[in-house]
């Protein structure tokens, strides 16, 4: 249901295991500040920090019940 929250948890548990920040960012195919910021909002935040924030982007043309139908 969350992919992008599920692979924050993983690279979160991965560092916990002894991986490195460099190692988490090359198997996660992001940058180091990318996994640093994860690691970080999870220390400030718990869980919550690495729940899924707004996007960029252009807003939807429809609301959420025309696009479901």
């Amino acid at each position: 249901r969350h992919p992008r929250q599920r692979r924050r948890a993983q690279a979160i548990l991965g560092h916990h295991r002894g991986h490195s920040l460099n190692q988490l960012a090359a198997f996660y195919a992001v940058r180091y500040a990318t996994v640093h910021a994860w690691l970080q909002a999870w220390r400030d935040q718990g869980l919550a920090g690495l729940a899924e924030g707004k996007r960029a982007g252009r807003p939807p043309k429809t609301d959420a019940l025309t696009q479901k139908k």
